[in-house]
């Protein structure tokens, strides 16, 4: 009976292996009765107040998952995942081109925005202010972004781009929120991102009205995909967004700035398209539903075109329209003359950013160099690392993923810089009495963590959670984030209760959240390390910035943005439940 029950076991473990590896597994969506929205990144707060109205007034689950547009594009293309997509051209039509679309809304506009310190300091009125001695501007990066193009070919047009671009310097940025960080470190004083993402740090900079000059029109649309399974969900989304979907936009700055007293048509707002019809595609050639002035932009022969030039670019992101043409790069080249040609890539985590806008900004005036800044999630830039073998450093938000780096043969050499302090971010005043780890249990609040595929934070959470007895699938937890500022962000947006994030981040945020710390006997820390890139084709210059980073003005610069700067267990008993890996405190490890 022994041995019948031993094979009955191994019998069942090797069913179990099979249907694991060859058993095809049904869609991720197939067994939800909810609404799976893939949702650009820069739509968030406005998606997220549109998710929460529909599902108050119908019942019916919503589902959000953020990303870059370039990154959620291939699930479309593959018809493998999503009911909904929402993004902005040229998008609409790559979804088009994949037979992935269906019905769709049009519900604002993405458009360059002027956007300077809170309360204008140095009164700039106008985009050729950018252009006088000594104002000092951030752009949008014209090679990744389609902000930076449209910048770049209105400044072009005005004839003052050669001066604005000695007023940026090396300033070019990949990401809005960086624009805007410069600007609120008082790094920059004025600076040019899209509208709805400057709306949302209307608390730290300003918007300047100016009148619309641009080329193109960037809509956003939210997308009804074709392949989706749940039709009646999909339209009564689309439904909805007809109601309340231009409103919500509007009011979050999606759409064009213009001086006071200058009104736009209302065919050109985007709540004047007087309920969109049902179209087959986009690029309608109805009246209500073409911008004017844009017929060409959103043709599909220049979707074609846009994308054809994107591939012989070589470049991926979620805004790139087209390649950049021979004048913009020159102008970006001599922009960066006084470099001399060199230049260091940084894979930098998410939530390092502001003290190392700040050093890296030292570094270009000491040296003369620029460094491009990758800022993500440890766990993705630890694949972009990996899949692209190149870069000169890589800085994640804790040493376990420089070690997981070193391990795949990445790293050259490593040194502490920092370290992380995991601490409860509720809401301003504690509202609901949140005191401890354990309080996170409670069924009445809605708590939100980090990924732990794609960031830092996620990752220690769950090891700090699991330490202390907690069990992680039993936490409210409505909320799940790739990067440790948006989980700042969600207590900001009063979205959620509490977050746990790093100390540093938890400060970033003191206006609208309160800190509950966690006993630094029940606490894990996380070591922030940076490690010099093996593919690094300058490793000399590269550790000069490392040497920079780890200078006494390096951790001052860091203690001021509020990041701890010595290891705080060096205070506790060696003992082994709160050592790093290798069994004892250091304050420069070598892997």
């Amino acid at each position: 009976m022994g041995r019948l029950s031993a094979w009955l076991w191994v019998a069942s473990v090797g069913v179990g292996l099979l249907c694991a590896v060859g058993c095809p597994r049904p869609p991720a969506d197939s067994g939800s009765e909810g609404l799976h929205i893939l949702c650009g990144g820069s739509f968030r707060p406005p998606m997220e107040r549109i998710a929460k109205e529909f599902q108050e007034q119908t019942g019916i689950p919503v589902i959000l998952d953020f990303g870059q547009s370039e990154d959620l594009l291939p699930k479309v293309k593959n018809h493998a995942a999503g009911d909904i997509f929402v993004s902005h051209d040229p998008y609409i039509d790559f979804t088009r081109e994949n037979k992935a679309l269906g019905r769709f809304v049009h519900v604002g506009y993405v458009a360059p925005a002027l956007v300077v310190k809170k309360g204008n300091p140095l009164g700039i009125k106008s985009i050729e202010d950018l252009a006088k001695p000594g104002v000092r501007v951030v752009l949008m990066n014209p090679q990744y972004a389609t902000c930076g193009k449209m910048t770049f070919k209105l400044l072009e047009k005005k004839g003052i781009k050669d001066k604005v671009l000695e007023n940026v310097g090396n300033a070019l940025k990949r990401e809005h929120a960086d624009v805007a960080s410069m600007i609120k470190l008082d790094h920059r004083d004025a600076g040019i991102m899209w509208n709805g993402m400057a709306y949302n740090w209307r608390d730290d900079i300003e918007i300047v009205p100016t009148p619309y000059e641009y080329d193109e029109e960037i809509r956003v649309c939210i997308m009804g995909l074709s392949y989706s399974k749940k039709t009646e969900l999909v339209e009564k989304l689309l439904q909805f967004a007809e109601k309340r979907g231009k409103e919500i936009f509007e009011e979050m700055g999606y759409k064009k700035i213009e001086p006071p007293g200058k009104q736009v048509p209302d065919s050109e707002q985007p709540g004047g398209d007087k309920g969109d019809k049902k179209e087959s595609a986009p690029g309608s050639t109805a009246p209500d539903q073409q911008p004017t002035g844009s017929a060409q932009q959103d043709s599909p022969q220049a979707a074609t075109q846009q994308s054809q030039q994107a591939a012989g670019q070589g470049g991926s992101s979620g805004e790139q329209t087209g390649s950049t043409t021979a004048q913009q790069q020159a102008s970006s080249d001599a922009a960066e003359r006084r470099q001399d040609g060199r230049q260091l890539l940084l894979y930098c985590g998410a939530g390092i950013r502001p003290p190392v806008a700040e050093i890296v900004e030292l570094f270009r005036e000491k040296h003369g160099v620029t460094v491009q800044c990758d800022f993500a999630g440890s766990e993705v830039l630890l694949n972009k690392a990996k899949l692209s073998r190149r870069g000169d450093l890589f800085m994640p938000g804790d040493q376990y993923y420089v070690a997981q780096a070193q391990r795949a043969g990445l790293i050259a050499s490593t040194r502490v810089v920092a370290y992380f302090v995991p601490v409860i971010l509720v809401q301003r005043g504690n509202p609901k009495n949140i005191q401890s780890l354990a309080d996170l249990s409670r069924p009445d609040l809605k708590i939100g963590l980090g990924d732990a595929r794609a960031c830092a934070i996620g990752r220690l959470c769950s090891q700090l959670l699991a330490n202390n007895g907690i069990d992680e699938q039993q936490l409210p937890v409505v909320y799940r984030s790739v990067t440790v500022h948006d989980l700042g962000n969600q207590i900001k947006l009063k979205s959620l209760d509490a977050v746990i994030v790093w100390d540093a981040v938890a400060a970033y945020y003191s206006r609208e959240g309160e800190v509950v710390r966690i006993p630094l006997e029940q606490n894990v820390i996380a070591t922030i390390a940076v490690g010099i890139l093996k593919s690094s084709e300058d490793p000399q210059l590269a550790a000069k910035l490392v040497d920079l980073l780890t200078s006494p003005i390096g951790k001052e610069i860091f203690a001021k943005h509020r990041y701890t700067v010595e290891d705080p267990r060096l205070s506790l008993p060696q003992t082994s439940a709160f050592l790093p890996p290798g069994g004892k405190l250091c304050r420069n490890f070598r892997l």
